[in-house]
């Protein structure tokens, strides 16, 4: 019993005497890979900001005030230490990290703690907007479910069955994206908060614009072993008028992320591995 009791002392779910568990260490983040700076030119994207990244790095950028991520810092010490957890996201709302971890949705803290925040949460694929006591899921049956949380009347509801997968809000909690496999075919589509249909188009990567009015996403081919082209595409929700962003040769832009203020987009070249940055002068209000 006191040895479960300090796996999860040691994880932040539960508190117990000094005496009984070591102080966590520091966490161990992954660096900032680029910040925003007048002192040197403004990349696009045909001489986009290439960033070499160490091998299986970059491959899904993440913005945050502070700049970009090559990868979400999963290896922090409280996470790398919980059983059955998922990549950590980052939530604008708070300005915080989250995971799936343990069964429940936790903050990753810097001191290496994982306070919960929502329990139940079988899945490991999750998304949180914690300021409006929201997390989405994708569980182990293949159900998208929304739960509420922190609020009287607290509930979950199934928003979609299926070949659903990669589930994420949009900046203000109101809509969510989530990536569908269909016929050997990538899509994704954008739902409500009760599960109804807002948009949909073939494509993947797909990420939400901060503005909440469209979504960035990659039309890729392939031989049917490797990626032979690829190229950024965005998507109006509200109209579903579509339009190409890059047209590179040579280039195979992938995994598109918008920065939080709308400015910049990184993306992976998939052709070198680099994380590139380029201005993203389409972002119109």
């Amino acid at each position: 019993m006191l040895r479960t009791l300090v796996r999860l002392a040691a994880w932040g779910l539960v508190a117990l005497p000094s005496a009984a568990v070591a102080a966590p260490q520091a966490a161990e983040p992954a660096p900032v890979q680029w910040r925003v700076s007048a002192q040197r030119p403004t990349p696009t994207f045909q001489a986009p900001e290439r960033l070499a990244v160490a091998p299986d790095a970059g491959r899904s950028p993440v913005w945050t005030p502070e700049g970009v991520f090559a990868n979400a810092p999963v290896r922090w010490r409280g996470l790398a230490k919980a059983e059955r957890s998922g990549a950590a996201v980052y939530d604008p709302s708070t300005l915080a990290w989250y995971a799936a971890a343990v069964g429940a949705v936790v903050r990753v803290d810097a001191d290496g703690r994982l306070p919960v925040v929502a329990q139940g949460v079988q899945g490991t694929d999750v998304d949180v907007r914690a300021a409006r006591g929201l997390a989405v899921s994708r569980e182990p049956d293949d159900r998208i479910v929304l739960h509420r949380f922190g609020v009287p009347g607290s509930a979950r509801t199934v928003l979609l069955r299926g070949e659903f997968f990669h589930p994420r809000f949009s900046a203000d909690g109101t809509r969510i994206l989530v990536a569908e496999s269909r016929q050997g075919e990538s899509w994704f589509k954008v739902v409500d908060l009760t599960g109804r249909t807002v948009a949909q188009t073939r494509g993947s990567g797909a990420a939400w614009h901060p503005d909440g009015r469209r979504v960035v996403f990659q039309r890729a081919e392939n031989d049917g072993y490797r990626v032979t082209a690829s190229d950024l595409w965005q998507i109006d929700v509200a109209s579903a008028r579509e339009e190409r962003v890059t047209a590179t040769p040579g280039v195979r832009e992938m995994n598109p992320t918008p920065s939080p203020d709308g400015r910049w987009l990184a993306y992976v070249d998939d052709a070198t591995g680099d994380l590139c940055v380029a201005a993203f002068p389409l972002a119109r209000r």
